[in-house]
């Protein structure tokens, strides 16, 4: 009943590790998808999956900063929530990019990414 749950533990880390490495893998064949077919909505999703390695890394980092300064630990805590809100933009994106069966344009996805950074 001791036991921290500062530290993140070894199968925390590999469960994490191996989750970013998945995700990674499907950033790689969405990317191969898309030079193939050149579909937008595979660029928006694979994106959305690296976006989603981010948050994964991040979530990572937050858990060794948690002894770093302020500074440090809010830096990555902004880039790891950033990352989330992309991910999930960039997914919205890409599924109305494949539901109107061409790409959205340049003013719904600024305007998407905007929101999401915000």
């Amino acid at each position: 009943m001791g036991s921290s749950t500062t530290g993140l533990g070894s199968i925390d880390l590999a469960l994490a590790l191996a989750q970013s490495a998945l995700a990674l893998a499907l950033v790689l064949i969405l990317g191969a998808f898309h030079r193939v077919y050149r579909q937008a909505y595979l660029r928006y999703w694979a994106a959305s999956w690296l976006a989603l390695v981010v948050y994964i890394l991040g979530a990572i980092a937050i858990r060794w900063t948690a002894d770093a300064g302020t500074g440090a630990r809010g830096a990555v805590y902004l880039l790891t929530f950033v990352a989330a809100y992309l991910q999930v933009a960039f997914l919205l994106l890409g599924a109305w990019g494949l539901a109107r069966g061409g790409g959205p344009g340049r003013r719904p996805v600024r305007l998407a990414l905007a929101l999401a950074v915000l």
